[in-house]
């Protein structure tokens, strides 16, 4: 028999942002604090991740502990991913598609960006996640940016720069 998708307000799951947000809050015990919804890889159908916690957001290391939540645009959830001292990002455009962006916090001084996106309308993680700080685009230069989470002899971080490949929608680094 197959699974009934979550409804809302009686009617069936359509995959609006109010019905992700009933999928997720039926899925997980925890509190939903923060969920984006929107068609991440440009297919004409919404999908949703989340963040769920138990937990209040520390001003300095995010919330400490949190799931991070995929809504498929049938209203199927799924946790990804289980993560300590996490803060969100904004999201990043990259060709047609969005990619979902949050930091890690792993040192007082130090993060990484943890980038997911959606192919074949299931989440995957980019290849770069995990490995800088504070990616994201820089409006000025028109460029995506991030930093080395480790410093340089001169006690600072390096900007790294990045260009996105469609063909396999992976951002790579390049030289500025």
């Amino acid at each position: 028999m197959a699974e009934e998708k979550p409804e809302t307000k009686g009617e069936k799951f359509t995959g609006t942002a109010e019905d992700m947000r009933a999928a997720m809050e039926k899925a997980t015990n925890l509190k939903v604090v923060y969920i984006t919804t929107a068609d991440f890889d440009a297919d004409g159908n919404n999908e949703s991740f989340a963040l769920a916690t138990d937990d209040s957001k520390d001003p300095y290391w995010g919330y400490h502990t949190a799931e991070i939540w995929f809504v498929d645009s049938n209203g199927e959830c799924q946790c990804i991913k289980k993560e300590e001292n996490i803060s969100m990002n904004d999201e990043v455009l990259g060709g047609g598609n969005l990619f979902f962006n949050y930091e890690k916090h792993e040192y007082q001084t130090s993060s990484v960006s943890c980038l997911y996106g959606v192919k074949n309308g299931q989440p995957y993680e980019l290849q770069i996640s995990g490995k800088y700080m504070n990616f994201r685009i820089d409006e000025n230069r028109n460029k995506y940016i991030a930093e080395d989470p480790e410093y340089n002899e001169g006690q600072q971080y390096e900007d790294i720069f990045f260009e996105y490949d469609e063909n396999i929608e992976e951002f790579y680094k390049i030289t500025n």
